[in-house]
């Protein structure tokens, strides 16, 4: 977040993709994380959202935003094995952050069920294995090296699966277990962590 960022609004589409490379630069703006391009996929006069390269080692980070030949002052960082957050969808509370979910047959999981299969959306869960093509699209689905650990309403749940199926988008397949009626009247917490480290934010499902 900041400003002057970019002169426009705007997501990536098909036309900033070169075969299968992702984009470095959007209008203009561009990133980069200790001297090394970052893969834009949106712009606005206070936002920006990248993709770190997947070759960059954890530890110590420079980051400067660039927006047509003006670059901005340093910014640092500390780059992590996994920083795993989920995506949201708007909730009837402002208190409550509903995870992007998907049901079987692909429709939004506004209510889950014991027994049935999710799929819930994140960022920032870690290595594959394959490893990840760096600033490139892949064309099957990257399974994670470091298995996932979630409980849905304070009961661990079954991670059938868990990988990349996107740029920056990963996705984890999971079986709702057994939860307390009492969440009949609110949405269900769901807590997850890899490889030590757990979501910042509690995320919610409706039941």
């Amino acid at each position: 977040m900041g400003g002057s960022l970019s002169a426009t609004t705007r997501n990536w589409n098909s036309g900033d993709f070169t075969n299968q490379d992702l984009p470095t630069k959007l209008d203009g703006v561009s990133v980069t994380i200790n001297g090394e391009p970052a893969f834009v996929s949106y712009i606005s006069p206070t936002q920006i959202n990248f993709l770190v390269p997947a070759d960059l080692a954890p530890g110590p980070a420079e980051i400067r935003t660039a927006n047509n030949g003006l670059i901005s002052a340093p910014i640092s960082a500390t780059l992590a094995n996994a920083a795993p957050a989920f995506f949201f969808v708007p909730g009837e509370n402002d208190d409550e952050n509903f995870i992007a979910a998907l049901q079987a047959d692909n429709s939004p999981a506004l209510i889950v069920t014991p027994g049935e299969t999710v799929a819930l959306y994140g960022t920032g869960f870690g290595a594959t294995m394959p490893a990840v093509p760096n600033g490139q699209l892949s064309s099957s689905p990257l399974p994670l090296i470091q298995p996932v650990q979630i409980t849905i309403g304070g009961q661990s749940a079954e991670v059938a699966f868990s990988g990349l199926v996107g740029p920056g988008l990963y996705q984890l397949n999971v079986i709702v277990p057994n939860i307390d009626p009492k969440y009949h009247l609110f949405g269900v917490p769901v807590a997850v962590s890899i490889d030590g480290v757990g979501t910042q934010a509690v995320g919610y499902l409706g039941f």
